[in-house]
């Protein structure tokens, strides 16, 4: 706790020292930056985290996940799963998957869930 206390003031004494930089002081202000990430990264490090929220959390992603893989086009409209002659082309199907992932950010979803699955299990 008082590792904490003393990173947060740390933190917002190089915060101020970065207000203080001239913006011509590029060096300067990097060093400071860098100093500002290191500070962040270890204040979060030493944050314990709640695995009940994390559990929310993941409840919840798993939930979005399923409603935006419900936004995908179906593997079965491939050939001729519509009842058309030849379908749809597998490749342009599977372009336009990738599309619309980009598009809905469920790569991103993915990611945090495989991150909160990793923190539980420690």
């Amino acid at each position: 706790m008082d590792d904490t206390f003393e990173l947060e003031l740390q933190l917002r004494y190089a915060q101020e020292d970065l207000k203080a930089l001239p913006a011509d002081a590029f060096n300067e202000r990097i060093t400071v930056r860098d100093r500002i990430i290191e500070l962040e990264a270890a204040i979060a490090a030493a944050t314990p985290i709640r695995p009940d929220s994390l559990r929310e959390e993941l409840s919840a992603l798993r939930e979005r996940y399923l409603d935006l893989v419900g936004t995908r086009m179906n593997p079965s409209m491939a050939h001729g799963g519509l009842g058309l002659a030849g379908g749809i082309d597998p490749n342009f199907l599977h372009k336009a998957n990738s599309r619309i992932d980009e598009m809905t950010g469920i790569k991103d979803v993915e990611a945090r869930i495989l991150e909160i699955e990793r923190l539980l299990a420690t």
